[in-house]
């Protein structure tokens, strides 16, 4: 489970509810109104802030208040004392700690190391624009780099969830960083339909191609659907976060498809589907080695036993071991 540790002060719902209502203050791009926004964000700051002194710790509460420096910053509002009276770098360097701590607190949670993201970003600029103001090991110290990787953490940690405001925001960074190729990825995989959504319309398309006869224009409508959901997916195999269960059903489909053209009297069709069939399934069980037919069968609990059998006859068609 990921973001294990900020479950915990939600046994005290008011701490929750007064966590979500001090983020809900803070800015979403130019406000109408600068005098109320800077009011609504002190007040979110300070709630924050007693956020911090609860126990157990909540480890979003020192992230959030982290980014809420960066925000001060970039925005150019006042904060209250000991901040007050922080310099740029200091403020920025505080911001740090604070997400730092957050993340040390709960590594498994994307929410903090996205904070954390940010504060080395706005930290990296301020190099940029007065390195002589870093002394010691902050001369060393390649804050992009770091933002670099706290994002890719991030997206990596909600990789299930597919949260698209964290994959914009990853887009604008790697944009500042110059890493222009990445950004246009993590931009459009923003807009995206997300994986999981893709992967469910490729699985119904396939479990409803049997209810057509192989062989059938129906039967190959239904399995070409399934691959040109599956082909929707931006991510590649390769990826972290890719769904690799995508390639034993990727696998099913494509030995489906070579039984289809075999009926067809297709065999130079039938032999291509059947080496794309093979490599999708070395894709799969480069990941689950131990996988068996069984395996396929506890994952999918059908209600309909003809629908269960056609699902672990077309992996088993496609390779995967009866045990």
């Amino acid at each position: 489970m990921r973001g294990i540790n900020t479950g915990k002060p939600q046994q005290d719902r008011k701490i929750f509810d007064a966590f979500t209502a001090a983020i809900s203050q803070f800015p979403i791009g130019p406000a109408k109104d600068p005098v109320l926004a800077q009011r609504n964000f002190s007040a979110a700051f300070d709630e924050l802030k007693k956020l911090t002194r609860i126990e157990p710790v909540f480890p979003r509460a020192f992230g959030w208040l982290g980014y809420a420096c960066v925000v001060a910053y970039s925005e150019g509002w006042t904060l209250p004392k000991p901040e007050a009276a922080m310099s740029t770098k200091e403020l920025l360097n505080h911001a740090i700690t604070l997400a730092t701590k957050a993340q040390h607190a709960d590594p498994t949670d994307y929410d903090v190391w996205w904070a954390l993201a940010n504060c080395y970003l706005h930290r990296a600029g301020h190099s940029q624009k007065w390195p002589e103001e870093d002394t010691g090991a902050e001369r060393k110290m390649d804050f992009f780099k770091l933002c670099e990787g706290a994002f890719r953490e991030a997206i990596f940690l909600n990789r299930d969830e597919g949260n698209l405001n964290l994959l914009a925001e990853a887009a604008d960074a790697f944009t500042h960083m110059g890493n222009f190729e990445e950004s246009r990825r993590l931009a459009r995989a923003s807009g995206r339909i997300p994986d999981w959504h893709l992967w469910i319309s490729a699985w119904t398309f396939f479990v409803k191609s049997r209810k057509f006869e192989p062989g059938s224009e129906d039967f190959r409508f239904m399995l070409t659907m399934s691959l040109d959901e599956m082909r929707s997916v931006p991510r590649e195999p390769e990826e972290q976060a890719y769904l690799t269960d995508m390639q034993l059903l990727r696998a099913a489909v494509h030995a489906n498809m070579a039984k289809h053209f075999s009926l067809a009297g297709d065999e130079a069709a039938s032999a291509k589907q059947l080496r794309r069939s093979g490599k999708a399934l070395l894709k799969f069980q480069a990941k689950f080695p131990d996988w068996t037919v069984s395996n396929a069968d506890r994952f999918a609990p059908f209600m309909d036993q003809a629908d269960r059998q056609y699902w672990l006859e077309s992996v088993a068609l496609a390779g995967l071991p009866e045990s």
